[in-house]
């Protein structure tokens, strides 16, 4: 135990000298050094170790005070990202002279990072353009109108910072979807089968049909008869189209950022925005507040779903809509909602508007303390309520993927009860 507390003390004290003794401070050393030895052994070499010393130092001290004069920097984001990716942010610089060992400071989303820029040289117009990729975690927007430029030239032994404000430009990180297989679409009470397109029968063959169609079998027997193959027959049965709504009232919040109710009901729609592009389904995510969402997945529109979702923030007001008008408004927006999906606290006391009786709801309940003493025990799965209604309860560590798997991965789920069961559905 001794020895491991020593070996820990020597390595960071180790760790904290080689920080310290940066080339900068050895310079000074050997400078005051080389002086105090030619002050007692009266040897000129050392004072003119000691003149050159004092002189690299200056150089290095003033340099980049004139090369940063006139120095101006404008900022855009080059594409959108979802949270956990590298946000590229195109620097273009105004550069009077060229500059090296020049490092930029920026805290655009919350953590500071500094990016390495190498040598920045001019054009015939003294401009300058280097991309710097800034690490995400969460999703988010904001808005940045300044970065930190760092410059060490030309020795890299004295660095100046200077603060670069520019035109303000808006920086947005859109949540990371999970990759659901499957959403239920409550179709005559029948979960729906993962496949959209379901064999109706066999015909004749028509000119132009592919022969991958062909029914092996049955097109055998009609060509040794001289007759035309038999062709399978699909039919694309479209899926229902989805309407999700979030409750953006900040007095249902629960937990903090990053790791509250609010975020985790973001996550979870945009799965299921992800989910309906990818598999050509309809789906509308609605929510009312500051900055309200009215997003449509489809094969080129779930980017725009994403980006409305970057920018949503819990509604503060006092006026702030209940998630009850929330959702009367949503289904009269969109008459032909076929399965309505809500989120909401498990405690919520909160009445939900009557549905419609041909109306499918999903209900994801939210186990609220989760997401203040996350290292609990909290219940997660499907509640089958009646052919129409399914209950899913969820919390903060729930892993989506797994929870949304294809039914045929989950037998109990492919028949709903017509009564509440005693105890939940888990998977």
């Amino acid at each position: 135990m001794l020895a491991n507390r020593l070996d820990t003390a020597i390595a960071t004290l180790i760790q904290k000298t080689a920080t310290w003794l940066n080339p900068h401070r050895l310079i000074w050393i050997a400078t005051c050094a080389s002086y105090l030895a030619g002050w007692q052994l009266h040897l000129p070499v050392l004072f003119g170790i000691t003149a050159l010393g004092l002189a690299l130092l200056l150089i290095s001290w003033l340099l980049p005070l004139i090369l940063l004069r006139g120095v101006q920097v404008r900022m855009q984001a080059t594409r959108s990202i979802n949270a956990g990716e590298k946000l590229p942010v195109t620097l273009r610089w105004q550069l009077p002279f060229q500059l090296s060992h020049c490092h930029v400071r920026e805290h655009f989303f919350a953590e500071p990072h500094i990016h390495s820029m190498g040598v920045l040289t001019p054009d015939s117009q003294r401009q300058a353009v280097s991309v710097i990729d800034v690490p995400t975690e969460y999703r988010g927007s904001t808005q940045v109108s300044e970065i930190e430029l760092l410059c060490a030239a030309p020795f890299g032994l004295i660095t100046h910072r200077k603060t670069l404000s520019c035109e303000p430009v808006t920086l947005a990180v859109n949540p990371q979807p999970s990759r659901l297989e499957w959403l239920p679409s409550f179709n005559n009470g029948q979960q729906p089968s993962p496949y959209d397109n379901e064999f109706q029968g066999v015909r004749d063959y028509r000119a132009g049909d592919a022969r991958r169609l062909w029914h092996t079998t049955a097109s055998a027997r009609s060509l040794s008869t001289g007759s035309s193959p038999v062709v399978r027959e699909w039919v694309h049965r479209p899926g229902p189209v989805w309407l999700l709504v979030l409750d953006t009232q900040a007095s249902n919040l629960v937990g903090e950022y990053p790791h509250s109710s609010f975020e985790c009901a973001i996550n979870l729609a945009a799965s299921v925005l992800e989910y309906a592009a990818r598999t050509g389904q309809a789906c509308h995510v609605w929510a009312d507040g500051p900055t309200p969402v009215r997003a449509v997945a489809g094969t080129s529109r779930v980017n725009n779903g994403l980006q409305q979702l970057a920018w949503l923030q819990p509604d503060t007001s006092d006026r702030a809509m209940t998630y009850a008008d929330s959702i009367q408004q949503a289904l009269q927006a969109h008459p032909d909602t076929q399965v309505l999906i809500t989120i909401r606290n498990q405690t919520d006391s909160a009445r939900l508007p009557s549905l419609a009786s041909d109306l499918g709801h999903l209900d994801v309940l939210l186990q609220e303390k989760s997401f203040i003493y996350p290292v609990q025990t909290y219940d997660e799965g499907w509640y089958p309520q009646d052919v129409r209604t399914m209950q899913l309860k969820i919390h903060r560590s729930t892993d989506l993927e797994r929870l949304f798997k294809s039914p045929h991965k989950h037998p109990q789920l492919t028949q709903v009860s017509r009564t509440p069961p005693e105890r939940g559905t888990h998977v």
